[in-house]
């Protein structure tokens, strides 16, 4: 009895006795199988595959497409298996554009009652009480909260911590801020960032809850803040889902505005008489790009260096690379040293201007529509030139202005007393979800801003 064997007999033959069973398996009624397995890693993945034997059917979502998957049914046995071939590497950071990863989720279970317990499950993981040297108000919590020493685990991974004295995955922190918040009876919500959109029919597992975000109200005020314990200005204009009124629902961060967005090189360089510029070079990073290209990087002057090159992929003569902080704006800076110009026909030379391209603005015009990027932004650049002393003119002038509603591009030459040459040049993409005619809006004044900065300065 209890040992699963059912049906046994004996059949009788001569001299023999022969013992036949019949092997029942007594499984629960009902079974939970659900996970997230991801196609694509860190690097390129030539061959992918996903194989998901379970005793009952099912459910499962591929994403962001839907993907071709074999299924069979042999021996009271549900087998499901996904192939993907030549997979590009995914990755989160260095690219202005946003990526879905692909994958699949699959389970048993769907429907609000189960992501009702896997909330709360998740939301009372990590409890432990709020220390006294945190302080009383959310961005002390916050900044203690950040300057906790980090770990990294995979996604989805569930632990208990005891106590403080354990590193926190930012998953963690975020949670503890939660609690944190909420027990100084500030009024918090939990926010997640889902890799893919949730529909009434999609499986649900607690893989899909790996990145939250916490949401507070600021004393005072109706003003919602949004933390994820990384790069909180990255945040604006991310879509994010949460548990409200007995419904899964989801909203969109307010977005940041272009303007504040800004990334500037400022360049004051001399021309000699035999065509080598010399100068400085300074690059202000305003709002999300300190955060996008600094990070915390703003101390090492290897990785400041590879930074110059990414905004100026063709420079060679350059040096004394320094960073510094002007109320709060990331200043990168440089020096241009004997760079090479071009000597023209007869007594007129080139002036070779150092390259301003943003490599993550210039592989925007390699996706397709539609496109989903980072932040709205500005890149400009702003370059005063003085000639040698026997110059008699730049042969180049004029202004130009091309302009949609969301996406302009404009540039303008300046000279002034045939002795120096202003010039400057303005991208804006004001949008973050770029679709139909604005992909071509975009690649269009993406590649006059690069005639621009790759053009030579004439002068007799």
């Amino acid at each position: 009895p209890g040992s699963g064997v059912k049906n046994v007999k004996f059949v009788g033959l001569p001299d023999v006795f022969i013992l036949a069973v019949a092997w029942k398996e007594t499984l629960p009624k009902k079974l939970s199988v659900e996970g997230l397995c991801w196609f694509q890693e860190d690097l390129r993945v030539w061959e992918s595959v996903v194989d998901i034997a379970s005793t009952q059917e099912l459910k499962y979502k591929t994403f962001p497409a839907v993907y071709p998957v074999d299924r069979e049914f042999i021996d009271d046995e549900y087998s499901y298996t996904w192939r993907r071939i030549n997979i590009d590497p995914y990755s989160e950071s260095g690219e202005l554009a946003k990526f879905q990863r692909q994958g699949v989720i699959f389970g048993t279970r769907n429907g609000l009652s189960v992501l009702t317990v896997l909330l709360k499950d998740i939301d009372n993981s990590v409890a432990i009480p709020v220390p006294s040297e945190a302080g009383k108000e959310p961005q002390k919590i916050l900044s203690y909260l950040m300057r906790h020493p980090e770990i990294e685990l995979s996604e989805g991974s569930a632990r208990k911590i005891p106590d403080l004295s354990f590193p926190l995955t930012k998953r963690e922190k975020v949670l503890l801020a939660k609690s944190w918040l909420t027990a100084i009876k500030t009024d918090t919500n939990l926010d997640w960032q889902l890799p893919f959109e949730v529909d009434d029919e999609t499986p649900l597992c607690s893989e899909m809850f790996f990145s939250p975000v916490v949401e507070y109200t600021k004393k005072g005020t109706h003003e919602p803040i949004y933390h994820d314990m990384d790069n909180p200005v990255l945040l604006a204009g991310a879509k994010v889902f949460y548990f409200n009124s007995e419904k899964l629902t989801s909203k969109r961060i307010p977005a940041s505005k272009s303007g504040d967005n800004r990334l500037s090189a400022i360049m004051e360089l001399k021309l000699s008489d035999n065509g080598l510029l010399n100068g400085n070079v300074r690059v202000l990073l305003r709002g999300a790009w300190g955060k996008f290209l600094l990070d915390d990087t703003a101390s090492d002057a290897e990785k400041l260096n590879k930074i110059v090159l990414s905004l100026f992929p063709n420079l060679k003569n350059f040096s004394e690379v320094n960073f510094r902080n002007i109320k709060g704006v990331p200043e990168v800076s440089f020096k241009i040293s004997d760079k090479p110009g071009v000597a023209g026909s007869g007594k007129g030379i080139l002036a070779v201007l150092p390259f301003f391209e943003p490599v993550t603005v210039r592989r925007l015009t390699s996706y397709e529509d539609p496109l989903d990027i980072l932040f709205p932004f500005i890149i400009d650049q702003n370059i005063d030139i003085e000639f040698p002393k026997d110059a008699t003119e730049a042969l180049i002038s004029g202004k130009v202005v091309r302009s949609s509603e969301k996406i302009n591009y404009s540039h303008a030459y300046n000279n002034n007393r045939k002795r120096r040459l202003i010039a400057d040049a303005r991208l804006e993409v004001a949008i973050q979800n770029i679709s139909g005619s604005n992909v071509n809006s975009l690649k269009h004044c993406i590649e006059q801003w690069r005639s621009f900065s790759s053009r030579n300065i004439p002068i007799r």
